[in-house]
């Protein structure tokens, strides 16, 4: 449902990790099982688990005419209920 890649402030370029939220719970768990250790490009991805998430700004600020459905953002979170 999101990615947050952390990209350098000088040249751009990406700084080699990023934070995903996925749908439900069990995305998140099958992500996390199925690539970590994995290898692209001959490098090995660590893919863990976020203990304390932060939901993104801009679905905090709904504006009146917005579909809210539409922007709702909702995280599994550890207890796979979800935000929102």
């Amino acid at each position: 449902m999101d990615v947050k890649l952390f990209r350098d402030k000088d040249t751009g370029k990406s700084r080699g990790f990023c934070f995903l939220a996925y749908e439900d719970q069990r995305s998140t768990i099958l992500a996390v099982d199925n690539f970590n250790g994995s290898e692209i490009c001959g490098r090995t991805l660590k893919v863990n688990h976020v203990k304390d998430f932060k939901i993104p700004k801009e679905y905090l600020e709904i504006d009146e005419d917005e579909n809210i459905d539409a922007k709702m953002y909702k995280p599994s979170g550890p207890d796979g209920r979800g935000w929102g």
